[in-house]
């Protein structure tokens, strides 16, 4: 499960056309890819820091380990609704802070 705290590429925006949930979702689909990359790799570094040691895995492992597990989670149809919520949540939040700057 990706941490709540993750962090996605969320620049480049027009968030004064985000309006519907309709336009979050589809903006979400849009980053999709790159954002569940991006939290492969998040949850597959904190697992072989907590775990490689212990499951007997040595550093020149770790690339190959850390890809394998990058795309294990990009095809996890769970994660990926997990990810797509997260990242609708993100947009909202960055929509009306967006909105109260104006």
């Amino acid at each position: 499960m990706p941490d709540k705290k993750l962090e996605f590429d969320l620049e480049g925006i027009d968030y004064d056309n985000l309006n519907t949930e309709a336009d979050f979702k589809k903006e979400a689909k849009r980053l999709l890819p790159a954002a569940m990359k991006m939290a492969g790799r998040r949850v597959a570094e904190t697992f072989w820091k907590d775990t490689h040691k212990s499951l007997g895995l040595t550093n020149s492992q770790k690339k190959e380990f850390i890809k394998e597990a990058e795309s294990e989670f990009a095809q996890s149809p769970k994660e990926f609704v997990r990810v797509e919520k997260m990242l609708i949540s993100k947009l909202k939040e960055r929509k009306r802070n967006h909105s109260s700057k104006k």
